[in-house]
């Protein structure tokens, strides 16, 4: 008789949560052309503000990246989940948390929200669920946001991020002053 056995890593974050207005759910390969389409208008919306944002170049390109995220959730490494618009069944937005350090109990999070929710609270639905995850399992949630990106850190200050300083940081090939938060 013989057993086949699989490696299980012990998740620090749900697979699924949900707000007043979305669902958050583990990410899938099937995500990648809504994903593609909401980071290419962040893209455009960000250029019109004098910021830069990832373009997402082609939807091989999208699957590669998911299948990535995937991988580094099995892992137990970064836990990635598309926001779903409970109205409409359509994925507006992605939600990571990254740098999970276990011993010290901190997680990076950021995110990425279509601009047609932006400054609708969707946002902050989804901060106050991430932070009931974090804080049922005892971790601290930090995010930086780059100093140009004041619609993102006012929203973090708005839902009540505590601001630690600035910082420079390495994102995207490039080096940026960051803003850093912690959300509690």
């Amino acid at each position: 008789m013989s057993a086949c056995w699989r490696l299980s890593v012990a998740h620090d974050f749900p697979s699924r949560m949900t707000t007043a207005r979305t669902v958050l759910r583990k990410v899938s390969i099937e995500d990648a052309a809504a994903w593609k389409s909401f980071n290419n208008l962040i893209v455009k919306r960000m250029a019109t503000e004098g910021l830069s944002w990832p373009p997402v170049p082609s939807i091989v390109y999208a699957r590669n990246e998911l299948l990535h995220y995937l991988q580094e959730w099995e892992r137990g490494t970064r836990y990635v989940y598309m926001i779903v618009d409970k109205s409409t069944g359509a994925v507006v937005g992605d939600f990571h948390i990254k740098s999970i350090d276990r011993r010290r109990k901190r997680a990076e999070f950021g995110h990425a929200l279509h601009p047609r929710l932006w400054g609708t609270g969707v946002t902050h639905e989804t901060l106050d669920a991430l932070k009931r995850a974090a804080s049922r399992r005892g971790y601290l949630l930090w995010a930086s946001v780059e100093e140009g990106n004041i619609r993102s850190w006012r929203s973090l200050e708005n839902h009540g991020a505590t601001f630690k300083g600035t910082r420079a940081m390495q994102t995207a090939g490039v080096r940026k002053r960051m803003r850093i938060y912690e959300l509690r």
